[in-house]
């Protein structure tokens, strides 16, 4: 099943390209890590996918329809994680994960059982319980990646995530994208330095593909029973949409 599909994209910004006639088909089950410098059109092509801007030329679909912001079923299918989050929230990190499951249509009690489940293991128990804008970079972005996931979506985008996080965290959650592929899920990530554990990597420069490669799944069967463990903890909580 083809989840995203673009076809001769071309983005530009003052009459200078910054995605230049980009076609690229991802499917259920890839895990795609598109990877390049600082200024590559990453973020853009990100932003191009979920409907947050729209092309000059050329077609953006996702999940069979083309992208716009304002359709709340494909909105509801998506799980994304911004290169960079202007958290204001006076929420609690508890408060604010439930609020997000709520939204996505989960009862409270599961919802409130799920959030500190996904705080708990992204070790922010003792920051829980304080406003989101109090928290440092590190803690913010655990708490979205937590909330990317918690209505179990078909579609995950994760902006340089993996760059800002502590090499535990990242073990785990590499496990965790990689068992979610083999339930047919679809993740993209961006990156800086190739990631270990993606199905395809793609190299990306001045918004062209330059390179991609195919690489196995080496890392979920090399990891440790407490990671395997967690992650399927993790699993179980995840409600369907």
């Amino acid at each position: 099943m083809q989840s995203i599909h673009l076809k001769d994209v071309t983005y530009t910004i003052q009459q200078q390209p910054i995605i230049h006639e980009l076609s690229l088909n991802i499917h259920a089950g890839d895990w795609v890590d598109i990877t390049g410098t600082k200024g590559a059109g990453k973020t853009t092509l990100l932003h191009l996918m979920i409907g947050g801007l729209q092309p000059d030329q050329g077609t953006v679909e996702l999940l069979g329809q083309p992208t716009s912001p304002k359709q709340p079923s494909i909105l509801r299918q998506i799980g994304y994680v911004p290169e960079q989050a202007d958290i204001r929230a006076t929420l609690s990190a508890l408060e604010y994960l439930a609020v997000v499951a709520g939204m996505y249509g989960i009862e409270e009690k599961p919802a409130r059982h799920q959030a500190l489940t996904w705080l708990t293991e992204m070790n922010l128990e003792e920051v829980m319980m304080q406003p989101l804008a109090r928290l440092n970079d590190t803690q913010q972005l655990k708490v979205m990646i937590a909330a990317s996931l918690i209505h179990n979506p078909n579609v995950i985008l994760w902006d340089n995530v993996f760059a800002r996080l502590d090499q535990s965290t990242s073990k785990w959650l590499v496990v965790l994208l990689q068992q979610l592929i083999q339930q047919e899920k679809t993740v993209i990530t961006t990156s800086e330095q190739p990631l270990i554990g993606c199905t395809r990597l793609i190299t990306f420069e001045h918004g062209m593909i330059i390179q991609e490669d195919h690489q196995n799944d080496e890392q979920i069967n090399q990891s440790s029973a407490n990671i395997r463990a967690k992650v399927q903890r993790m699993i179980e909580i995840m409600q369907p949409i």
